[in-house]
């Protein structure tokens, strides 16, 4: 009976292992196809969109700040930022920002870009969170942006798109 409880525990451990390793990557690639067919069912079961605002307000306005300082410039933005956000995370938003991070190629036949010129790192953070670093081929990831996916129960969702440009060097958020 020991034996078999050693047996069930260790297979369980890899089972486990075994999700928190695929579990994101296939959150991941299936918010990619969801943006790329435009399947919006799957990106809602892909994406937080009230947590995704949040985030994208904060690193905005926090990138804002830092360059434009306090100037009647950067009021006017920050107070245009909500909008701003708004019209950003949606669907077609959403392409254009993973678009931005210079790892897919605009074109008529998006499904064909997923991963054209990408490269793609995965960096677990904790057991609730994973970054999915993306950059062209031939960059340093600064040249990129990170995708940040949460675990929410069993599910793993889109938290968070940002780019090192906007955070302060050495900044780790």
């Amino acid at each position: 009976m020991a034996r078999f409880l050693r047996w069930f525990l260790l297979l369980a451990v890899i089972i486990t292992g075994a999700w928190f390793y695929l579990a994101p990557r296939r959150a991941y690639d299936r918010f990619l196809k969801a943006i790329a067919f435009g399947n919006a069912e799957e990106l809602d079961a892909t994406v937080n969109f009230p947590v995704l605002r949040r985030h994208l307000r904060e690193d905005l306005r926090t990138g804002l700040e830092r360059t434009a300082g306090k100037g009647p410039g950067a009021t006017v933005a920050l107070s245009m930022l909500g909008v701003l956000v708004d019209a950003a995370v949606t669907p077609e938003g959403l392409n254009q920002i993973i678009t931005g991070f210079g790892t897919r190629v605009s074109s008529s036949f998006e499904a064909d870009t997923l991963s054209r010129g990408a490269e793609t790192s995965h960096r677990y953070r904790s057991l609730s969170r994973v970054d999915v670093v993306l950059h062209p081929v031939g960059t340093t990831t600064g040249a990129g942006g990170t995708l940040t996916f949460s675990r929410d129960g069993l599910s793993w969702k889109l938290t968070r798109a940002w780019s090192p440009r906007l955070l302060a060097p050495g900044s780790d958020r």
